[in-house]
């Protein structure tokens, strides 16, 4: 759910032409074939488990955005974006659009004037949907949808003096969120009754420095409704931290010199966490965390029985690994494969927008503007599974590479 970025000097950083990579995995709640792929050039939507739809980020952005939007997606195909800028969305002032469909898209209301920092949709109530908003001025809430994201109503969950950065939904429809204030005060809440009441724990940490710091939800446990993870950011160096609502507790787990990207707990019940946008850790018994041989990569989303992967497309040329720890990854999908089309009207606003961002798209991947296939300039389509991509990192090299990693374009974390 979020993440910082490094942005171009060289182009907008949410559009075709941008540095290209991929950032999460969405999995549709109740599909076991069904996903998305966020990433720098769009949001990629597989409804059928064969071809990738491109919705292009200009549908949902001002046309000279640099942010990124982020995503999510009902169990009934209704799929929501949001932007945390005012300025940098498609209608000012919105920064919540809904879509029935993924081609019409339209604001949600009850949000304008508002930061939208998170959304998500209940997985057994597609109609419920909670976001999260931080303001400018330092306000906050949680805002509640019963009709699938087109109505939004506040929450008793509303602050004066803290932005609300994250949300998720955890075991037993229980939701999750995250806030903080100016000033180095952090905060966990917890629903058990789809948002319409909360509970609220703060979370103590001292920063390095005298600076505040701020809190995000990271992922809430499949099983069990008591216990989250939550990253503490002390300016791009972050805690892994437990949170264990029983016992009213929070437990530093891991302090990388550096920040994280994503957090997930697969089906065996190891926890996983990205690190520095270059590669993975993973901790089996969801405490001791070692570094695993993966493809450098950002997020990690768990499914029922296996990871999927968004890995760095400068280095590997895949955009998304699908496997096990026990079984290895294999490359699943790369943005090669992209034909610059998705099942919408010509009229729509992705049919629009799309269209006269795709030729820039295609010139930049090097695959022909009207097939979409790859054109003859050496690329790796060649062999699309190992030619002109780099080894999954040893143990050693992955950590030699992720201050270098650092630099290559860009580096996302869950939403703050």
């Amino acid at each position: 759910m979020i993440l910082s970025l490094l942005l171009s000097t060289s182009a907008a950083f949410g559009h075709a032409g941008a540095p290209v990579d991929s950032i999460d995995v969405i999995l549709q709640p109740g599909d076991d074939v069904a996903l998305g792929l966020e990433a720098s050039i769009g949001f990629l939507w597989n409804a059928d488990g064969e071809h990738f739809d491109w919705l292009c980020h200009e549908a949902v952005t001002a046309p000279d955005a640099v942010l990124t939007p982020r995503y999510a997606v009902s169990a009934d195909g209704v799929m929501l974006s949001w932007m945390p800028s005012l300025e940098q969305v498609r209608e000012e002032g919105e920064t919540l659009l809904r879509s029935p469909d993924g081609c019409d898209w339209s604001p949600a209301q009850g949000l304008s004037g508002q930061v939208v920092r998170g959304a998500a949709f209940d997985p057994a109530d597609a109609d419920l949907v909670l976001v999260a908003t931080g303001n400018p001025d330092g306000t906050g809430a949680i805002l509640r949808s019963t009709d699938a994201g087109a109505t939004f109503t506040p929450t008793p969950l509303t602050f004066d003096d803290q932005r609300v950065s994250s949300l998720v939904f955890g075991a037993e429809g229980v939701a999750w969120a995250a806030s903080y204030t100016g000033d180095s005060g952090l905060w966990i809440h917890r629903s058990t009754d789809g948002g319409e009441t909360w509970s609220s724990l703060e979370v103590a940490h001292t920063p390095l420095e005298d600076r505040p710091l701020k809190l995000s939800v990271a992922a809430a446990h499949p099983s069990d409704p008591d216990v989250a993870w939550v990253i503490i950011d002390d300016l791009a160096v972050d805690t892994l931290a437990r949170i264990d609502w029983e016992a009213q507790t929070s437990t530093p787990l891991l302090a990388p010199e550096g920040y994280l990207t994503d957090v997930a707990m697969d089906h065996t019940g190891a926890l996983w966490a990205g690190v520095m946008g270059s590669g993975f850790v993973r901790a089996a018994d969801g405490e001791t965390f070692e570094l695993v041989d993966t493809p450098p990569g950002l997020g990690v989303e768990a499914g029922r029985d296996q990871l999927y992967l968004s890995t760095r497309f400068e280095l590997t040329n895949q955009s998304m690994y699908v496997g096990t720890y026990e079984e290895g990854f294999e490359p699943a999908y790369t943005f090669y494969e992209l034909d610059g089309t998705a099942s919408c009207p010509a009229e729509s606003d992705v049919g629009r927008a799309c269209a006269e961002a795709w030729p820039l798209l295609a010139m930049q991947l090097g695959v022909d503007e009207d097939t979409g296939l790859p054109e003859d300039t050496g690329t790796p389509e060649d062999d699309p599974d190992t030619a002109g991509c780099r080894t999954a990192p040893s143990p050693g090299g992955a950590m030699a590479l992720l201050l270098p990693l650092f630099g290559l374009g860009i580096a996302r974390r869950r939403t703050r």
